[in-house]
């Protein structure tokens, strides 16, 4: 028991300490290279240094490092829960957190008998009454196991994000505070599943992906715990995967009103959906809309890539669904539709499912825009990284 304590704690002092190590090496040796790049667009823009603090992320070491300390310690409850949630029996009684709707039928008083009435029955629903009670537990149990295994699997996704905005020079006291969030959030959603697959069945089954219910005491227990990893994993989903499901939790629907998801943009992964929403740009509408400049301080994306997801997000606005067909056509931001002539803007409302008089309005508007004029100079100004002129040629040729 003495070793398989030691292994358990090592385990967690392992894992815990991967996140304050990397933050430490990064504010050392990483923010450097941060500021030196901030300051080569500060002077291409000619920003004026009073105006710089405006575009700079705040990484002050306190503000630093009691966003990694505030992670590390919601990390910590979450691997106590799971590696050691048997040992301090936390799930051995009754209660909501881990009894879900069993703790209300727990908690109601046995019905008043007579002595004789009740002496009877005594024996023969005792071994009913014990097998009862060791499924009560099983059932806290694996709850609590579904908890923890969430957190494990929303922390090492946020090693991942964080290794990977490592290498990006892109760690800000954000990043951790989105990863406590994300930690708490997916513990609990994996929780609120564990005890609907408990008193819905086929509900489990749909998710899981099994034929027929299965039993509402042992399926929880069997894949519960591999699902609470993989919502830990992708929160988001596990979100959708409930609205899908219950009307309660399904916003209501506007045609009027197009869902432009920012994964609707080539080249945007997972990862890049989760940076920009930390500036609070969950669509194509906000990224489309949003200021070139600010963004392109706070983000680490260049000055190609942030441009060319903004003008594909102005084309999603614009065209919703219809950029499968433009895509189709060799068209993926709205300056390649602006380069279209009358001829071929016809032949490509012929070729497609889209209204040439849409294509022409969006077209038109496109050309006389200030707001595109703007962003296609700061881009050229952002991506020239050699000051060089190209040589004389020879007289002689």
């Amino acid at each position: 028991m003495e070793n398989e304590f030691l292994l358990k704690a090592g385990l967690i002092a392992v894992l815990l300490v991967i996140l304050p190590i990397m933050s430490y090496v990064y504010f050392i040796y990483r923010t450097k290279q941060r500021r030196y790049e901030l300051a080569r667009i500060f002077e291409k823009l000619n920003i004026a240094d009073s105006k710089r603090p405006i575009f700079e992320p705040d990484t002050r070491a306190t503000h630093f490092f009691t966003a990694v300390g505030l992670a590390t310690a919601i990390a910590a409850i979450g691997f106590v829960i799971l590696l050691f949630g048997h040992e301090m029996q936390i799930a051995d009684d009754p209660n909501m957190l881990w009894s879900g709707p069993r703790f209300y039928s727990a908690m109601q008083p046995d019905p008043v008998e007579g002595k004789e009435v009740k002496e009877v029955k005594e024996d023969k629903a005792q071994e009913k009454t014990d097998a009862r009670v060791d499924a009560d537990t099983r059932y806290r149990r694996g709850a609590a196991v579904t908890f923890g295994m969430a957190f494990l699997g929303a922390y090492l996704w946020g090693l991942q994000n964080i290794a990977r905005r490592y290498s990006m020079n892109d760690i800000i006291p954000a990043t951790y505070y989105n990863l406590s969030i994300r930690m708490i959030m997916a513990a609990f959603l994996a929780l609120v599943v564990y005890h609907i697959a408990d008193i819905l069945p086929p509900i489990f089954a749909s998710l899981s992906g099994a034929e027929g219910g299965g039993s509402a005491e042992s399926s929880p227990h069997k894949l519960m715990p591999a699902i609470g990893f993989l919502i830990g994993m992708f929160p988001q989903r596990g979100l959708h995967w409930l609205r899908s499901r219950f009307s309660v939790f399904a916003r209501e629907e506007n045609p009027t009103v197009r869902d432009l998801p920012l994964e609707m943009i080539e080249g945007i992964t997972m990862y890049d959906v989760v940076r920009l929403q930390e500036l609070g740009m969950d669509t194509c509408y906000e990224l489309a809309n949003a200021d070139y400049i600010p963004l392109m301080c706070k983000t680490p994306y260049g000055a190609r890539q942030l441009l060319d997801w903004m003008l594909q997000a102005k084309l999603c606005v614009y065209f919703a669904d219809g950029v499968k067909d433009l895509r189709e056509h060799g068209i993926r931001t709205v300056v390649e539709l602006t380069t279209l002539s009358e001829d071929e803007l016809e032949a490509l409302a012929k070729d497609s499912q889209l209204r040439l008089s849409v294509l022409e309005s969006v077209s038109k508007r496109l050309k006389g825009s200030t707001d595109m004029e703007r962003l296609l100079a700061a881009e050229r100004n952002l991506s020239r990284f050699w000051d060089h002129a190209p040589a004389a040629q020879d007289s002689n040729g």
